[in-house]
């Protein structure tokens, strides 16, 4: 099977331009010996290895499977643990025409409201692990493991070559649902691939490349980032669980040093999980070498500077340079990545100068515009606006499933042609470099005051980490009858020994808005999306239901 395959690969090279199946077939006929995927254990050593032509050899004899039970064309699950069966289970979905829904049970959510949610994306089968398998029960929706698949695919030995077209839907990837309930969006081939490209030259990606992650498969970076580009590039790499990161943080260190990793990265929180690491456990090892750590990205979340500053002046005794440093921006309607600086470059001249510099994460460019949204022109240097985007990678839009107001993609300039997609989020253009200030609906108004809950949560949490905050919720809520701020606060320690009053005074001080409630949760127990962002609306409810308890009791 794999011969007649990397035979018709080799005869059409236009494939890999088109789409991913071609692309991975393509990859294989060229370097089938080379080593593409490696996954470590806890201890760093690793679990399971596989080559190029190992990967696609694999994936075809799932893919046949798939086929067998007529699973081409129709959305299918990927509900699994950190490990190579959602590798597997994910190329062959491409190569079988299934279009691929990666997936992860939110935290606090039931298997019962999880199969709620398959039925409304039309999942019309799961693919999951041996273990979870016996959990998922969803009437009418199939629960296949990859043996069973490989049952199926025994029974028809070809693999029927399915056409995609560049236009088709290659997978369907939800938003992180930070503000509201979590949209998909359609990728198409043409949309990663061109994502990948894009991804490949902002990096200077190169056959001495090494990539690791520990970020998990359903989230854009792990998947994209870590699964598909490192095809794209040929580059060898790493994977880490999830798991194993958010238990010793210092782990991912400690493999770019073993294995000399060179692209590796993650959101602002994974940079402060290390710093908190070496605050809880003294200096770090003098052995440890990050010399070879030439690409450390950081996005997902807003990039804060003070945390990479922190980073880079407590790593640099071990050869960390400061221009490893890529503060990047992207988002899931745009595929994954938008634009990247290299360097840590923040703006010292910012209101916010005295507390944390809002950071380049991009430049100006065709690509990337700053609008007044009342006027819908481009903003003028300096001026703050929504961000907007056009380009290949921005995805055709949200499934028919998911509820859109329409005022996302597809939108016009006064003074700019072509559309454009409007991100939601808020920054400015300076001599040339975006920064970006935060999401539009993280804005509150208190009093008629605005305020960045970003902005009062990151503050928050850099001054009390060492008294036992972990994360901080900054949300705007109701209280008899006007709007006002509330906090919940994750603790880190026994939550009778937090000094609420301390924190509420600090708030004053910084916003000039007392905070009508503080909730404290256990660690832990923070309500977050499966990408580890803050669930608003959770804990805007969360509060408000503590306020109005008050009111009755009172």
């Amino acid at each position: 099977m794999q011969n007649r395959l990397v035979a018709m690969a080799a005869s059409d090279r236009s494939a890999e331009s088109e789409t991913l199946s071609g692309l991975l077939q393509c990859r294989a006929a060229a370097e089938p010996e080379k080593l593409i995927y490696t996954f470590l254990n806890a201890d760093l050593k690793p679990e399971c290895q596989m080559t190029l032509s190992g990967l696609l050899d694999q994936a075809q004899k799932l893919a046949c499977g798939m086929m067998s039970i007529g699973l081409s064309e129709k959305r299918v699950g990927l509900i699994y643990t950190h490990g190579p069966e959602f590798v597997l289970a994910f190329w062959a979905s491409v190569l079988a025409g299934v279009t691929p829904v990666p997936m992860t049970k939110p935290r606090g959510t039931s298997w019962t409201e999880m199969a709620a949610l398959l039925s409304q994306h039309c999942v019309r089968a799961v693919l999951t692990g041996q273990t979870l398998a016996a959990l998922i029960k969803v009437d009418q929706v199939p629960v296949y493991t990859l043996s069973s698949l490989l049952r199926f695919g025994s029974q028809q030995p070809q693999l029927k070559q399915h056409l995609s077209r560049a236009s088709d839907v290659a997978f369907i990837q939800f938003t992180s649902g930070s503000t509201s309930h979590p949209k998909g969006v359609a990728i198409s081939h043409s949309n990663i691939l061109a994502n990948v490209r894009q991804i490949s030259s902002a990096f200077q990606c190169n056959r001495a490349d090494v990539g690791l992650s520990w970020l998990p498969f359903h989230h854009d970076m792990g998947l994209i980032g870590h699964v598909i580009q490192p095809v794209y590039a040929a580059i060898h790499n790493y994977f880490l669980s999830p798991k194993t990161f958010v238990a010793r943080p210092l782990k991912w260190l400690a493999a770019i040093d073993k294995y000399r990793v060179t692209i590796s990265g993650g959101p602002s929180f994974a940079y402060r999980r290390c710093l908190q690491q070496i605050s809880q456990s003294g200096p770090l090892d003098t052995g440890l070498d990050l010399s070879c750590w030439r690409l450390a990205y950081c996005g997902s979340e807003r990039v804060s500077f003070r945390t990479l500053q922190e980073f880079l002046t407590t790593l640099r005794h071990c050869g960390l340079q400061d221009q490893a440093l890529f503060p990047c921006y992207g988002l899931a309607e745009a595929t994954l990545f938008v634009s990247g600086v290299q360097g840590l470059k923040a703006d010292m001249e910012s209101l916010n100068a005295r507390d944390d510099q809002p950071v380049a994460v991009g430049s100006n460019s065709r690509v990337i515009k700053v609008v007044d949204t009342v006027n819908r022109r481009c903003c003028d240097d300096g001026q703050e606006g929504e961000i907007w985007v056009k380009s290949a990678s921005v995805a055709r839009g949200y499934t028919s499933e998911t509820k859109s107001d329409g005022r996302v993609f597809d939108q016009r300039l006064n003074d700019a042609s072509g559309s454009f997609l409007r991100t939601g989020d808020r920054g400015y253009v300076k001599a040339g470099l975006l920064y970006v200030t935060g999401r539009a609906k993280n804005v509150l108004k208190v009093r008629g005051k605005p305020l960045c809950a970003e902005f009062i949560e990151g503050q928050v949490e850099q001054k009390f980490t060492r008294h036992g905050i972990g994360r901080c919720a900054a949300v705007a809520v109701n209280c008899d009858g006007c709007e006002t701020l509330g906090l919940v606060l994750e603790s880190t320690r026994t939550i009778a020994s937090l000094d609420l009053h301390r924190i509420v005074s600090y708030v004053l001080e910084l916003t000039g808005v007392a905070p009508e409630g503080a909730h404290v949760v256990a660690s832990g127990r923070m309500p977050l999306t499966t990408s580890g962002k803050i669930k608003r609306d959770q804990c805007r409810s969360l509060i408000q239901s503590l306020l109005d308890k008050e009111v009755n009791c009172a």
